[in-house]
């Protein structure tokens, strides 16, 4: 299995460019087969910011409001993932166990 990281600009984004992975017919994520899983996250936090001991925010978080996911999914599903959905995150928010 390869695991892939992927962002697209929304959510509808990624469901036109990879079809297969939702379900129109209920409106969801189609989560696990035998020959892929996949996570959903969303948005995700670049930089938690800064708060004071009183939880006064001094500096707010960075959020990148694009749309995140992890793909584990075999060669074949992974080489039809366009590549511009591809990304090699430094510090990636989930991985798989």
């Amino acid at each position: 299995m390869i695991d892939l990281h992927l962002r697209a600009d929304t959510a509808e984004a990624l469901r036109e460019a990879l079809p297969w992975l939702w379900d129109a017919e209920v409106s969801v994520w189609i989560t696990g087969t035998a020959d892929h899983a996949f996570d959903p996250i969303g948005a995700v936090v670049t930089d938690p910011g800064e708060v004071d001991d009183e939880g006064e925010v001094i500096v707010p978080p960075t959020i990148d409001g694009r749309f995140h996911a992890n793909l584990r999914c075999t060669a074949e599903i992974a080489a039809g993932v366009p590549a511009g959905l591809l990304v090699e995150p430094e510090t990636p928010v989930r991985i798989w166990a």
